[in-house]
């Protein structure tokens, strides 16, 4: 082209510009009208009930597997002795003895009663030494309470050993006219069954019992411990066993024998090296 030609040449021309606008304005158009169309569409169809036979039958075939426990008519359960030997193993005696230790709860209330009764009689009857029993009552107020041994059996021992101390057959062993034996054989021996527990094979009176008693250390002192053994040394009749050499059980025995860490298969052999009637 020639240098003085005053004509100009563009790659897109005017109407293809036109176009493009023109194009572009349709599109923007058919884009608002879709949305619009799409938001005030209404769903189609219609609501389906599920068909829950599946579920039910797969609920009913779990609950006929279930094992180890029986619905009685008022709805409470029966629990099978292997399950709550495995309960009481893996998670203690506290969840389990929750109404035996309400009923402990409930004779120690009436108990205390009857001492605030009598204790009530006795200032009346002594009011010259007014001053003195304030004086005491301070004092005891003052000190920790005594670890109550009873109430300790009931919380942590009575579900399995029964509140007669006689436990259960073949599956857990009876205290009552044993744990004197146990006392007599080697003293620091039943605060270490209390401490660790034991697992593994013993027999008492003549029948045997394999499975595993729970540690306490980690849910009484040493002071409650100590209080626990004498109470079951008293409850039926075992000091008689030990005799009048025995000296009762401390919070400072039990401290003794808690610094020995041992394991319940430790106690165990303990155990079985005892020479017992």
């Amino acid at each position: 082209m020639p240098a003085d030609d005053p004509t100009r040449r563009y790659v897109v021309s005017a109407a293809q510009v036109r176009l493009g606008y023109a194009l572009g304005g349709i599109g923007a158009v058919s884009l608002i009208v879709a949305v619009l169309i799409l938001a005030t569409a209404r769903p189609q169809g219609a609501y389906v009930t599920v068909d829950a036979t599946q579920h039910e039958a797969a609920l009913d075939r779990a609950d006929a597997e279930l094992r180890g426990f029986d619905v009685r008519d008022d709805g409470s359960a029966r629990i099978d002795i292997e399950h709550a030997m495995r309960l009481v193993a893996e998670r203690g005696t506290s969840a389990v003895n929750g109404g035996a230790a309400a009923t402990t709860a409930a004779a120690s209330d009436a108990t205390t009663d009857a001492a605030a009764t009598t204790d009530g009689a006795t200032d009346d009857a002594t009011t010259a030494d007014a001053t003195s029993d304030a004086t005491s009552a301070d004092a005891s107020a003052a000190a920790p309470p005594a670890a109550d041994g009873a109430a300790l059996y009931a919380q942590h021992c009575v579900a399995c050993h029964q509140a007669n101390g006689q436990g259960l057959p073949g599956a857990f062993p009876p205290i009552a006219n044993h744990i004197g034996d146990l006392v007599a054989a080697d003293r620091t021996y039943p605060v270490q069954l209390l401490l660790y527990g034991m697992a593994g094979p013993i027999t008492v009176d003549g029948t045997t019992y394999n499975g595993l008693m729970p540690a306490f250390a980690a849910s009484m002192n040493d002071a409650e411990i100590a209080a626990l053994l004498e109470h079951v040394l008293d409850a039926w009749g075992d000091r008689a066993v030990v005799g009048d050499g025995h000296e009762p059980y401390t919070a400072e025995d039990v401290a003794a024998e808690r610094a020995e860490s041992l394991t319940n298969a430790q106690v165990h052999e303990r155990r079985m090296a005892l020479t017992l009637p």
